[in-house]
């Protein structure tokens, strides 16, 4: 997958990522849109400090990929997570 990448402050590359393998009570999606927070743009200028290199933009719209699609909820609750790349819903 392609990604846009921050692998230090003020530094953000553009890179080919591999796609990630879903583990139990997660799925992958095809991101169609993405944006970026306010968190993102402070993460890019160093004023927030998470471990680096961090893949931003967790606001996004998806489309179907895969088969386990139709067994997973339309719409996430406030409580779901983002984490590494991967959406985890809550139980």
């Amino acid at each position: 997958m392609r990604a846009a990448v921050i692998r230090e402050s003020r530094q953000v590359d553009v890179m080919t990522l591999e796609d990630p393998a879903p583990g139990p009570r997660e799925v992958v999606v095809q991101v169609a849109a993405c944006g970026i927070c306010g968190t993102d743009l402070h993460i890019l200028e160093g004023e927030f400090a998470p471990s680096l290199p961090i893949v931003p933009g967790h606001e996004f719209a998806v489309a179907p990929a895969g088969s386990r699609w139709p067994a997973m909820p339309r719409r996430w609750p406030c409580s779901s997570a983002v984490k590494g790349g991967r959406f985890r819903s809550s139980p």
